[in-house]
């Protein structure tokens, strides 16, 4: 029976460790299974914060070139609200001048309207001079050669008066044409400083309208430039565009890949968590059919081991009573030997059993009643 308790309690410990070892193997992997998940996860972590950064510096380059464009932007359009205001300027200063040329021209034309006038005037006068002077041929002729002595007097007188007339005339002529002479050289003078003044001026405009259409020109390169600048801009923008869309792209393809593996893992973990939580059932169905088993062992071994005590006391006190009887045993021999002697002298025996046969009887009786009975049920 002992060796049957044994065997049973070796077979459940055995189960026992089995157990315990399987729930230590399904521990070590369910914390395999959440490190891989972790390790997923702050790598999906990871990548997603990297490519934030990189949207965020490339954002960040994105309003910078805006930025610089928008300035440079700025710069073209007041540098060109400025050469068109300085243009403006100058030729509303360009049309002034031309005005007051124009005005220049008209009066230096007025001046030789009156110049031409004034010798039509002088060429009437000589004409009225020389009619007068064929009307009095005329008139001489007709005048008889009486009259003409009387007249010669007067014509002297005449021509003297005539004379000095003409004397005077000739004098108011030539200072006249002296005055007209002198006011045709100032004009003449005026009108050429003019002129120069003019052509100063205009040579002048001209080399301002040179350097504006060099200033236009310049301003054209610029804007050129700034068009190209602002070319590359919006091709590095488009680039940079395209840069995002493939980066995103590829982010949302990384994440949708990353989804995905996580997303298998997690099935993974949940298959193999269901699968650990099955075997996990199962074995703790087991265990508890083991438990049960195990209750009804233990109970069992109680019964025994109870058994077993009872079995143990009943010996002991057997094997006590074993040696009781056996010490009685031996008093009797003792008392046997001291009352009937060492001796094989059958009538010495018969003479004290004749003798003290009521005590010796007594005696015995009371070592055989003091002698323990063995039950054995």
């Amino acid at each position: 029976m002992s060796g049957i308790i044994f065997h049973n309690s070796k077979t459940l410990n055995d189960v026992i460790c089995q157990l315990n070892e399987k729930i230590n193997n399904l521990s070590e992997d369910k914390e395999y299974i959440e490190n891989a998940s972790n390790y997923y996860r702050l790598e999906y972590k990871e990548i997603l914060v990297y490519l934030k950064d990189v949207i965020q510096k490339q954002t960040l380059e994105i309003e910078r070139l805006e930025e610089v464009m928008k300035n440079e932007k700025k710069k073209y359009e007041s540098s060109l609200r400025e050469v068109e205001i300085n243009g403006q300027k100058m030729l509303e200063k360009v049309v002034a001048d031309n005005e007051k040329i124009k005005l220049e021209n008209l009066l230096m034309k007025t001046q030789q309207n009156a110049y031409k006038h004034m010798k039509l005037e002088m060429e009437g006068l000589y004409e009225r001079i020389e009619e007068m002077k064929k009307v009095l041929d005329e008139k001489n002729e007709k005048i008889s050669k009486k009259e003409l002595k009387e007249r010669e007097v007067a014509v002297i007188t005449s021509d003297k008066v005539k004379k000095e007339m003409e004397i005077e005339y000739a004098e108011k002529i030539a200072k006249i044409k002296e005055e007209l002479q002198v006011q045709n050289m100032a004009e003449l003078c005026a009108s050429n400083e003019m002129g120069r003044k003019l052509k100063d001026e205009i040579k002048n405009k001209k080399l301002e309208i040179d350097v504006l259409k060099d200033d236009v020109k310049n301003l054209h390169e610029r804007i050129e430039e700034l068009e190209g600048t602002i070319e590359n801009y919006e091709k590095e923008r488009e680039k940079m565009k395209n840069q995002l869309t493939r980066v995103g792209l590829h982010t949302e393809k990384s994440i949708k890949e990353y989804k995905k593996m996580i997303e298998d893992s997690e099935k993974s973990k949940a298959k193999e968590i269901q699968k650990r939580e099955k075997i996990i059932a199962e074995l703790k169905k087991e265990n508890g059919n083991t438990k049960r088993e195990l209750h009804k062992e233990s109970k069992k071994l109680a019964e025994m081991m109870e058994e077993v005590v009872k079995e143990k006391t009943i010996r002991e006190q057997t094997v006590e009573a074993h040696k009781t009887q056996n010490q009685m045993l031996k008093d009797l021999k003792t008392f046997l030997n001291l009352t009937l002697g060492d001796t094989t002298d059958q009538e010495y025996i018969n003479t004290i059993f004749c003798e003290n046969r009521i005590a010796i009887f007594a005696k015995l009786a009371l070592l055989v009643q003091n002698i323990p009975q063995l039950d054995f049920k």
